[in-house]
């Protein structure tokens, strides 16, 4: 087993974690907006369809989405490298 095929698990663990943490604050912001918007503790699909669309069309959330896309790029990445140094 080579270090690299070793130390990818470890890699890929550190970059979901780093994921994980840009993601979570996202869907407490998109909840947070859905349920300004009802004025309901818990919004319906609806608004919670808009929040959705408003993270992907607005340029309040482009920086987030940069982020989460390019932490989602290297995570398909490694899972590519992984299923390539697997089957080598």
């Amino acid at each position: 087993m080579s270090h690299g095929f070793a130390a990818l698990p470890g890699v890929q663990g550190l970059v979901f974690v780093l994921w994980s943490i840009q993601m979570f604050p996202c869907l407490f912001r998109l909840r947070t907006r859905a349920a300004a918007e009802t004025y309901q503790s818990i919004p319906g699909l609806g608004a919670t369809s808009r929040s959705f669309r408003a993270f992907l069309t607005e340029r309040t959330f482009r920086r987030d989405r940069i982020i989460l896309e390019a932490f989602s790029i290297a995570l398909f990445a490694m899972i590519g490298a992984d299923t390539a140094l697997a089957s080598a």
